[in-house]
């Protein structure tokens, strides 16, 4: 006969083995949606011309927590599209010029706040794994 401890025992078993699994899919899939987009988050990915910032973006899964970082340094200026915002040394500049509005993009896919978006829709990249992890 299965005890109350016993089915304790076997749960938390599950959710110390479930848990890593988690983190690591949903880390990979915020990873994806930075570099490539998602249609979860809305994030529309790199754009690509060299594709030197795409490929720059690094998944660093550690035992409880994971890294996604770049350290291309104009990787900013594209996330926040405000070619004014920083130079290469990361000193402020001034404001944009009167009637300057966006830095444009070359590429014809990717573009700008993929990894506000990312951020943003994180829990739904959660849920995602979580669903496919299943029980």
């Amino acid at each position: 006969m299965t005890t109350f401890v016993d089915a304790i025992k076997r749960w938390t078993v599950k959710v110390e083995t479930r848990v890593p699994a988690v983190m690591l899919s949903t880390a990979a899939k915020m990873h994806h949606s930075i570099k490539e987009g998602s249609p979860v988050t809305g994030a529309p990915g790199q754009p690509v011309d060299t594709a030197f910032l795409k490929d720059s973006w690094i998944l660093s899964p550690h035992a409880t927590y994971a890294e996604i970082h770049t350290n291309v340094s104009y990787a900013r200026v594209i996330e926040d599209d405000n070619p004014d915002a920083f130079d290469d040394s990361g000193e402020d500049r001034p404001p944009r010029a009167e009637g300057q509005t966006t830095k444009s993009i070359k590429s014809t896919v990717g573009g700008h706040h993929s990894v506000k978006l990312t951020i943003a829709g994180a829990s739904l990249l959660q849920a995602e794994a979580v669903r496919e992890l299943g029980n």
